[in-house]
């Protein structure tokens, strides 16, 4: 009977405790699809961001504002990690340490370094990989998805080709521009800016003047959480949406352009400064031989090396000729009719190691047998290298990279948004 008083008082002690201090529940900001998002979510992001603009003197939107859009970012990042799903897509731990090594040798930190970077923001490093992952996983299925909506014309490569050679900056040129974006949906801040255009506009009139745009933003923060601005560094033509790029032909340094208008909003670009550089391109061509042995039921991997072994060391001897050994035991029959001569080409067309081995031969040289796992043993000799002019190619591959980056960026707002209207999306509103 005492153990059933004492039981029941500490029942009443824990109800007790429980109505006497609750306990906040995390709630629910959107549900997406079977996933919910969660306002622990949505305030961890907002902190995240309000740290590095704060670092990085980035204006900011409003709270109001920066909350509704980071819903719609976490709204987007959860279809398209549903979509990986789907599709069974996954990163591997080894891509994700290889990127995280790429970010390394970007920066020019050591490991050390970068582990001491996200201990400072307090950072976990198994958090950082989660969402490097994360982010990996979001861009192969956007890449993945968006890539097969694009189609580019050979006329489109044609009247580009034109253009870029009638520029007055060639294909190498780089520019170090400052970009200023002023999204469509804006509120009106007085009535002599009272809409997108007249803010761009005003914002170019002061800055031709020789106003500092971050001071601007200072002096006038009614604006400031409606404008971005990304300094882009110096980038190549290719590297830049071809949005820009008809505007850059004409530039010099300290020129301001603008307003350029897109589908979100209009852009203001201010020219830092210009690297022309109007060389020709060349590349290296490769003019090869070799004897290839494939592994067979009579002939193993580790027989097939030993034969090349002895055919180099016969040939070196002068004992046979490369051409000889080529059209007697040569497997590949083609090249075989030929004493083994594959031609000119650029030594990027053959599989990684026999490119490898022919990029370090030198001239006459005859390599050991090295392996390929798609066709067998190989004996290489390098006969001559020379420098082509390729200026015409790279500026038709040019071509081809700006419109396809150009049509890219222009797809993936339409694909998300056709993505979002496909899913089951309620934003719940907790403000009551």
């Amino acid at each position: 009977m005492k153990i059933w008083i004492m039981l029941i008082f500490s029942i009443v002690c824990c109800l007790n405790n429980t109505y006497a201090s609750p306990q906040l529940i995390d709630r629910i900001v959107a549900v997406v699809n079977h996933n919910i998002i969660l306002e622990s979510d949505v305030k961890k992001f907002i902190k995240s961001i309000k740290q590095h603009t704060n670092t990085n003197n980035i204006p900011l939107y409003n709270d109001i504002l920066l909350q509704h859009k980071v819903i719609e970012h976490l709204i987007m990042e959860n279809i398209q990690l549903q979509i990986a799903k789907k599709h069974n897509i996954a990163i591997t731990d080894y891509d994700v340490d290889k990127t995280i090594h790429n970010i390394i040798q970007q920066n020019n930190i050591s490991m050390n370094n970068m582990y001491n970077s996200l201990s400072a923001n307090k950072i976990n490093y198994t958090a950082y990989r989660d969402q490097i992952r994360k982010e990996m996983l979001i861009a192969t299925v956007c890449n993945n998805e968006v890539r097969s909506r694009i189609k580019i014309l050979p006329q489109e490569i044609e009247s580009l080709v034109k253009l870029i050679n009638i520029q007055q900056y060639g294909i190498n040129t780089a520019f170090n521009i400052s970009h200023i974006f002023i999204p469509n949906s804006i509120p009106p801040v007085n009535q002599q800016l009272n809409n997108t255009e007249k803010y761009a506009i005003w914002l170019i009139n002061q800055l031709k003047k020789g106003a500092n745009f971050d001071k601007l933003l200072i002096h006038n923060s009614a604006i400031s959480h409606v404008m971005t601005r990304y300094q882009l560094g110096w980038k190549n033509i290719e590297d830049l949406p071809s949005l820009f790029f008809n505007e850059l032909h004409t530039l010099h340094k300290g020129d301001v352009i603008g307003p350029i208008s897109s589908n979100s909003g209009l852009h203001v670009l201010q020219v830092n400064d210009i690297h022309n550089n109007q060389k020709n391109t060349y590349i290296t061509e490769v003019n090869v031989r070799h004897i290839l042995l494939r592994s067979s039921p009579v002939m193993t991997n580790n027989q097939a090396y030993i034969k090349l072994e002895e055919i180099r060391s016969q040939i070196k001897n002068k004992k046979m000729t490369f051409d000889q050994a080529a059209r007697t035991i040569s497997q590949d029959y083609i090249s075989a009719l030929k004493g083994g001569n594959l031609g000119w080409a650029v030594p990027t067309i053959y599989n990684p190691s026999f490119c490898n081995t022919v990029i370090h031969l030198k001239k006459g040289e005859i390599s050991a047998p090295i392996y390929s796992p798609a066709s067998g043993w190989h004996l290489i000799q390098l006969l001559d290298t020379r420098q082509i002019n390729d200026t015409e190619n790279t500026t038709k591959n040019l071509a081809y990279r700006v419109l396809f980056n150009h049509k890219f960026n222009e797809e993936i707002p339409s694909w998300m948004q056709e993505e979002r209207a496909k899913a089951y999306v309620k934003i719940i509103d907790n403000s009551h």
